[in-house]
């Protein structure tokens, strides 16, 4: 669940603030500053009702180019870059080499509970920590080989994720995204996977659904996409796909959307596309999104979808997700679905547009995802004016960063880092 930066040129009037729940709606003042809602304490009961609903209640002003379902032409992602060269060859000896391939087992924790977990090619529990890309469309540029050196030897991380947004609207009324200027696009996530392989990390590679929010909206693409993907990458164990980051029933262009819902939406759409995935690549492991923004990994797991090595996310932002959001994930677990924190932020789940960051709430979940083995990554790489960003608008694009070029969510990102290393 996230809401983006606060700089003219790459606002975006998407934001977890705009929750059905609540009736709440965003406004983007056309090239100016998102105007975000304060999240509500959410519900604990019922069990399976939405989790968080902020308070925003201003019309939303902003007027797009075309809504979420709209005629877009089919993205043909295996001719879009036909002379890209091929995956480079993956070294002997890395993180990756050492673990190899990655599978759902199991973890004991401390109390002698066994719970669903990732594990490597021997079986022996594995937690993966690293940090995710913000939108390759607005910082691709952050990725490359320094930056991505830069995260694995200082910063520790072992998995990097490379979110590529397919739909997302600035403050000027342009949509960007993948649907609509697929092969830059594309190239960042070839250059994040290739990186990642070169440098022995593991990678996520996010079909980041937020704005576009039943991914039912653009399966078909979808299905074209991960069919190219997993047939470029199969036989590679770094590889690991995330289909839809975070469904949602948002109001984001919509005063009265349709719900989504695991059970109408979110299942039909994983079923079809973990199909496409596992025709190409039979063993790597597939994250799927669930209801309310990735918050219901419990939702999924009363009805899973069949087959191995999947997993189910769960997102947080610690200014407004608690205790009842990690009480949906102790039930996933404890129905058996492993579950995997593909996004999390020390902010508000705004993003942080007031540049409030709560370490303390952060260290909390953290700690939980210690206790079950449950891997993660931080939002986000960026240079951005929001207080989830880990680098400062003037920090350098070539990494080796000092540390008066990190945000305060960067800082603390690092020395987490480095801790899990540390303990492992």
């Amino acid at each position: 669940m996230y809401s983006p930066i606060k700089t003219s040129c790459y606002i975006k009037c998407l934001t977890a603030s705009f929750l059905i729940v609540s009736g709440a709606l965003s406004s983007c003042k056309g090239g100016g500053e998102a105007t975000i809602g304060t999240p509500e304490t959410p519900p604990v009961e019922p069990e399976l009702s939405q989790d968080s609903a902020p308070n925003n209640e201003e019309e939303n002003e902003g007027e797009l180019k075309t809504a979420p379902g709209s005629d877009v032409a089919l993205v043909d992602p295996a001719n879009l870059l036909p002379d890209y060269p091929s995956p480079p060859e993956a070294p002997e000896v890395s993180y990756v080499a050492e673990h190899g391939q990655l599978s759902v087992g199991s973890f004991t924790r401390a109390d002698k509970t066994e719970v669903p977990s990732l594990v490597d090619k021997n079986g022996d529990p594995i937690q993966l920590t690293g940090i995710s890309s913000h939108g390759l469309q607005w910082f691709g540029e952050l990725v490359n080989p320094d930056v991505m050196l830069t995260l694995r030897d200082d910063w520790k991380a072992n998995v990097f994720r490379a979110a590529m947004y397919t739909y997302a609207p600035q403050g000027d009324g342009q949509l960007v995204g993948y649907l609509f200027d697929p092969a830059p696009i594309l190239t960042k996530v070839y250059e994040s996977v290739d990186l990642a392989i070169e440098l022995g990390l593991y990678v996520i590679i996010d079909w980041h659904i937020l704005y576009d929010n039943d991914p039912l909206l653009y399966k078909a693409d979808a299905e074209a996409f991960f069919d190219h993907i997993s047939k470029r990458y199969a036989g590679y164990d770094n590889v690991i796909y995330e289909i839809a980051n975070e469904p949602n029933n948002g109001q984001y262009n919509d005063p009265d959307p349709s719900p989504v819902t695991w059970a109408d939406n979110i299942k039909p759409y994983a079923e079809d596309v973990v199909s496409v995935i596992r025709a190409n690549d039979p063993d790597n492991i597939i994250i799927i999104g669930n209801d309310t923004w990735s918050q219901r990994p419990d939702t999924a797991a009363l009805d899973p979808v069949e087959g191995e090595n999947i997993m189910y996310s769960i997102h947080f932002y610690a200014c407004t997700h608690e205790q009842n959001i990690r009480d949906n994930v102790s039930r996933a677990l404890a129905a058996g679905a492993a579950v995997f924190s593909t996004e999390w932020g020390t902010s508000a789940a705004d993003g942080g547009q007031d540049g409030t960051v709560c370490l303390d709430k952060t260290d909390v979940w953290l700690d939980f995802f210690d206790e079950n083995n449950i891997s993660w990554l931080n939002w986000s790489l960026a240079n951005a004016e929001e207080s989830s960003a880990a680098l400062k608008p003037e920090a350098s694009q070539d990494g080796g960063w000092a540390a008066d070029e990190l945000n305060e969510s960067g800082q603390y990102l690092r020395e987490r880092l480095i801790q899990e290393e540390a303990e492992r």
